[in-house]
């Protein structure tokens, strides 16, 4: 006997009081796979994170994004017989100086978890922050510059994407309680 792992109890609806919105703020949140120390999931949906905290004296790092330069995504794949998702999230990093090209050196062999934001924060704020990579890590996948693209001023252009190891869920919601509560926990991982 199969054991059916799939089916749905609850109906997909639009709201006409709270419409849905694109777009993502101009920041993202960075921080490496291996400092993640725990996670706490909501009791009844293990699709919501309530708390992320990294290792002592570990922190993450913000991403400047400017106008929707910050752009995540997700794509269901298969890999063999199973149904995974590919998280990317593609951002522009607007400073070409010798000590960000440091950086980047160093992020080109990582894994790293990124936080973003939407504008929609849905009716109670449930909806504001998204967690990309938190499984299986995301991985710094293309990262080039072209120094006379005007539409980027010469930034670079950088994906991170779930690469060898595909994520068994979408990007899990950060929420507790309210809007307030929920980015107080994004920027305690900034200190």
């Amino acid at each position: 006997m199969s054991t059916i792992c799939g089916g749905i109890s609850a109906n997909i609806q639009k709201s006409c009081t709270v419409p849905l919105q694109a777009g993502t703020r101009d920041r993202a949140i960075i921080f490496n796979y291996d400092d993640l120390a725990t996670v706490v999931y909501n009791a009844t949906n293990v699709n919501t994170i309530e708390d992320l905290t990294l290792a002592t004296g570990k922190n993450g790092f913000v991403i400047d994004g400017l106008k929707n330069s910050i752009a995540p995504m997700t794509a269901l794949v298969k890999v063999g017989p199973y149904n995974m998702f590919d998280h990317t999230v593609k951002v522009l990093g607007f400073d070409i100086a010798p000590a960000i090209k440091e950086q980047l050196n160093a992020m080109k062999d990582g894994k790293f978890i990124l936080v973003t934001e939407n504008y929609f924060r849905g009716a109670n704020g449930s909806s504001a922050f998204e967690v990309f990579g938190l499984t299986t890590g995301l991985e710094l996948s293309i990262l080039t510059r072209d120094g006379n693209n005007a539409d980027t001023q010469g930034a670079f252009d950088m994906t991170f994407t779930t690469q060898l190891n595909k994520e068994p869920n979408l990007p899990n919601a950060l929420f507790i309680t309210s809007y307030a509560l929920s980015k107080a926990v994004v920027d305690s991982l900034l200190v």
